[in-house]
């Protein structure tokens, strides 16, 4: 057994306010799968998840090896999800951002939709990247892509986008009910490759050519939020 004096040590690493090597440290050498975990470690995890910063490469890292190290063990799985269940219950209380890492981490969890999801179905706006193997042209692609998508309400904006003959589409749609509509559609016969699927931010705009124009569609986040 580990000596519950390092096991105190990894614990206080946790801090969520404190360093972020250090977290990931402690959760990496600390509380990886097979260890066992008090209420109050899980809380601890809980935190960790849901600290900022929300990016796509690290802390990404973090929040999936943190659902990981409870893999298998049903306990832990159920209770962090009644954290998450807790936090999804205030949701107007978190961003955009914080909010979709509270929703996945309790399906992922689960394998089912939070209860009250539908109180936030129309939350954040979502960028769905796909291609259009039917058109080689941007004219044909608006067309064909206007008669499979149809009228929705679920429906922001799209882009259609032409290189060497391969045309690619770029739709926004609002909130998580928005997305599994479109990707519903998109995964119907005959299917089209979907690239990318995921919360429009400031941070994903700056970083993709040719999302500029979608920023005006970006929601004011009141400050405060988590």
């Amino acid at each position: 057994p580990r000596d519950p004096r390092l096991t105190e040590i990894f614990y206080q690493a946790l801090d969520p306010k404190g360093p972020e090597d250090v977290r990931k440290a402690a959760l990496y050498y600390g509380f990886g799968l097979g260890t066992d975990k008090t209420r109050n470690v899980l809380r601890a995890l809980f935190h960790v998840y849901m600290a900022p910063p929300f990016d796509d490469t690290t802390n990404r890292n973090m929040r999936s090896r943190i659902l990981w190290s409870v893999r298998d063990h049903e306990d832990d799985k159920h209770y962090l999800s009644t954290l998450f269940a807790e936090a999804l219950r205030e949701h107007a209380k978190l961003s955009d951002v914080a909010l979709q890492q509270a929703d996945s981490a309790y399906k992922q969890l689960t394998g089912e939709d939070p209860p009250n999801a539908d109180e936030y179905s129309s939350r954040g706006v979502y960028l769905v990247i796909f291609g259009d193997e039917s058109a080689s042209t941007v004219p044909a692609s608006k067309q064909s892509v206007s008669q499979r998508l149809g009228e929705s309400p679920h429906f922001l904006a799209k882009k259609h986008l032409e290189e060497k003959g391969e045309v690619n589409v770029m739709v926004l749609v609002r909130g998580p009910a928005g997305l599994k509509w479109l990707i519903d559609n998109l995964q119907t016969e005959p299917k089209l490759p979907i690239y990318y699927a995921g919360l429009l931010t400031p941070e994903l705009i700056e970083k993709v050519n040719n999302l500029q124009e979608f920023k005006k569609y970006l929601p004011e986040e009141p400050p405060g939020k988590n």
